[in-house]
């Protein structure tokens, strides 16, 4: 069970994610899970928003961070679909300092975008933007 599931501001939410701790994470993203707490109580959601995210993000990111300090990828001993879902949430919260205080998420992080595939779609990416890579990493 993720800490999302005992967490109080997410009470009524039954779902429960099997398989190994970390796996869980990445069907579970954070903005999913802020959105899910705004249905369910708009009126007080959207205030609080802006300071519980922060708080939920590093105490989920916190308990990733144990899950990676003992392995190189999330579910399996080989890269896997779910390091690639990991790694999709991450990108989204690249930039915006979270990551700093978590080692092993980054250091998983940069493994990610260090394969050869990922490195090719962030290419073929740029060039359909019209940006540079480095815009897009």
């Amino acid at each position: 069970m993720l800490a999302v599931d005992r967490d109080p501001a997410f009470a009524g939410d039954s779902r429960r994610y099997p398989g190994p701790p970390a796996a869980g994470f990445a069907a579970h993203p954070l903005a999913a899970a802020v959105e899910n707490k705004a249905v369910r109580d708009p009126q007080e959601a959207a205030p609080r928003r802006h300071e519980e995210l922060p708080k939920l993000a590093h105490r989920w990111l916190a308990r990733l961070n144990e899950c990676l300090a003992a392995r190189c990828w999330i579910a399996t001993d080989q890269f896997s679909a779910a390091d690639i879902m990991m790694a999709g949430v991450l990108r989204s919260i690249r930039h915006t300092g979270i990551l700093q205080s978590h080692l092993a998420v980054r250091d998983f992080y940069d493994r990610c975008m260090a394969r050869p595939a990922w490195e090719k779609t962030l290419n073929l990416y740029a060039q359909r933007v019209g940006a540079s890579v480095d815009d897009v990493r």
